[in-house]
């Protein structure tokens, strides 16, 4: 088997053949961040990312083989701008904040391809494949995307015993046609420390923490091509009409432009309890998740000149209980000790399909 080299047969590697990648990467991270009272901040950022690959393949005649040259060239380039506020306060007993977000991401990608036959000269490799007298192939395409985003979310606080906050966030995504395009996830999320109620204060000698947690939330996916609902021709494709040869194109798929995002809905409640001065931590939760209108390929009939389309389709509903336990044997200065151990249950349930079925796993 493949060892010690990237083929089957090392010995291939005593032929005039010749390959190389080379791949460059650029990552960025600037921001800007104003405090203009103790309360209310601003912070803005832009983060570029740039990555271009670019691989050369020549192989050597041998036999019936002809030289054949090729190069492969991937270039990306994106970038985010988050601009965010935050608003904290203290009143006595009660603490108030907010948080307002904007966000900018927009991403494109080239892709190139040549390819040729019967190069001239074994110097030059793929680095010349204009010499070509052989077949000579080319292609390419280009992508882009774009999402705008907005979101505000409110919490609120009282003695740090009763916590409360909501979040609305929509999105918009250039992936989905117009009218489609914008996605709303609210969620709400309360609390409450058990453990500093006073009626709880007899178990402070070995009870150190007791919190109950509730949460409801929306988020969503947007996890299509680009272009997928929008109309776009393939080829060329080549026929002959009264001993002419004519090039003509055809449609690229079907376009199903009532493509929406998928949501993600979540119930979650759960508990943390903490021991004997937190030498004993324990988490329970359970959740209650439904994934309505997945975004999937389905077959469609074969009067549409296609196979699949993409369309939302069907719900899944993911139950289960997960719990964790953490315990701090020893805490010492120059040495500790801990031991964690978790159990997890779910149960999926088949809501809808495509075609109305209702399934269990």
């Amino acid at each position: 088997a493949n060892q010690f080299t990237d083929t089957v047969n090392p010995l291939i590697y005593l032929r005039d053949d010749s390959k190389e990648s080379n791949t460059f990467r650029v990552l960025g991270n600037i921001y800007v961040q104003l405090k203009p009272v103790e309360w209310l901040s601003f912070k803005t950022t832009f983060s570029p990312n740039y990555v271009n690959s670019r691989t050369g393949e020549y192989t050597a005649s041998s036999g019936s083989r002809t030289e054949t040259s090729s190069q492969e060239e991937y270039t990306r380039k994106d970038w985010t701008w988050d601009n965010q506020f935050d608003y904290n306060r203290t009143f006595g007993d009660h603490t108030v904040g907010a948080m307002a977000l904007f966000s900018l991401y927009k991403s494109n990608t080239e892709y190139q391809y040549e390819e040729g036959k019967g190069i001239a000269s074994d110097h030059t490799t793929f680095h010349n494949l204009g010499t070509a007298s052989g077949d000579k192939t080319l292609s390419s395409s280009y992508t882009e995307s774009s999402l705008e985003s907005f979101a505000f979310r409110a919490n609120y606080s009282y003695k740090g015993r009763y916590m409360a906050t909501a979040t609305l966030r929509t999105d918009g995504s250039s992936r989905f046609a117009d009218g489609n395009r914008w996605g709303w996830f609210p969620s709400v999320a309360a609390a409450w420390r058990i453990s500093d109620e006073a009626w709880m204060k007899q178990f402070n000698n070995w009870l150190d923490n007791a919190k109950l947690r509730l949460s409801y939330g929306v988020t969503g996916n947007n996890n299509v091509g680009d272009y997928v609902t929008i109309a776009s021709a393939t080829g060329p494709s080549y026929v002959t009409i009264d001993g002419k040869e004519v090039q003509g194109y055809y449609p690229n798929g079907l376009v199903n432009t009532e493509l929406i995002w998928e949501k993600v809905k979540e119930f979650d409640v759960g508990l943390d309890l903490s021991f004997l001065k937190n030498r004993i931590n324990v988490t329970a939760d359970f959740y209650n998740r439904l994934s309505d209108g997945q975004i999937m390929s389905r077959s469609v009939p074969i009067e549409t000149g296609e196979k699949t389309s993409t369309f939302n389709v069907g719900s899944v509903q993911n139950r289960g209980i997960e719990l964790g336990l953490n315990f701090n044997i020893i805490n010492k200065k120059d040495f500790s000790w801990s031991a964690n151990v978790n159990f997890a249950r779910n149960w999926n349930k088949i809501k809808e399909l495509s075609n109305g079925k209702v399934d269990e796993v």
